[in-house]
């Protein structure tokens, strides 16, 4: 049975492709066969996964001329994993969404199409748009990344809205929270002990989890994506490699 998991919140710059991608890479090298959805313009994950977008079927194509290009079309094999490309394109994608009314229902019926994999992590946007309503209709799971500040608090309470709002509109109805988990979190501050604590909190009164350890703050994994690397393979025993590595197993469950 295939896992669809979307990572999202609706606060940038707090780890969420950092952790798409190591999630999606550390299944990739434990033999999974894993398929990374990059749904953010930004293409941060593309990039970092040294896929091409220039003369290439990307996400943009597949969700826009769904009728013609199957998702299969879009995969590109990389040493890391597979990947569907995210590209610029994609920031012109929410209106055209908008304007069908099918729109929000693009990316999980071109998953109906999609053989042979295990895992599909999507990295999403920062911001709730047609793009991120589409990985959270397409998903089965979402894990929230957080980092230790209280804005990242307001864009979790955001996203919880929001997955509350798609499970009661019937739009997504099983889809659940998997876990939130603390990104960049730093061991020496007890700003971040009393973020940790709060968020523990909330896990528990929205019925979710809090994934332990948090990951902890180490420039490595800024020397990764300097290097175009998923920080697993730029140095698997820094902290934030390791740490990753045990949220794979929490979410595995044991397979």
């Amino acid at each position: 049975m295939r896992r669809v998991i979307a990572i999202t919140n609706q606060k940038g710059g707090i780890g969420k492709t950092t952790t798409a991608i190591a999630i999606a890479s550390i299944l990739h090298s434990r033999g999974f066969k894993v398929l990374l959805i990059d749904a953010d313009a930004q293409g941060n994950a593309s990039d970092t996964f040294g896929a091409e977008i220039d003369k290439e079927v990307t996400l943009y194509d597949v969700l826009l001329e769904y009728e013609r290009v199957k998702i299969s079309e879009a995969i590109q094999h990389t040493e890391y994993g597979d990947i569907v490309a995210g590209d610029p394109l994609l920031r012109r994608a929410d209106a055209l969404l908008a304007s069908d009314m099918a729109g929000a229902f693009r990316l999980k019926d071109a998953l109906k199409d999609l053989e042979g994999y295990e895992y599909v992590i999507i990295d999403t946007a920062p911001a709730l748009g047609e793009l991120t309503k589409n990985a959270l209709i397409a998903a089965d799971e979402v894990i929230v990344p957080a980092s230790a500040d209280r804005y990242s608090i307001q864009g979790l309470s955001n996203i919880v809205q929001s997955v509350n709002a798609i499970q009661r509109s019937q739009l997504n109805p099983n889809l659940r929270i998997a876990g939130i988990v603390l990104v960049a979190y730093p061991v020496t501050t007890n700003l971040g002990a009393e973020i940790q604590e709060e968020l523990a909190a909330i896990a528990e009164k929205i019925g979710t989890r809090l994934f332990m350890p948090p990951i902890r703050r180490t420039i490595r994994v800024q020397q990764a994506h300097a290097h175009r690397m998923p920080v697993i393979h730029y140095d698997k025993n820094c902290t934030a490699a390791q740490d990753y590595m045990v949220l794979v197993e929490n979410l595995l469950g044991g397979e």
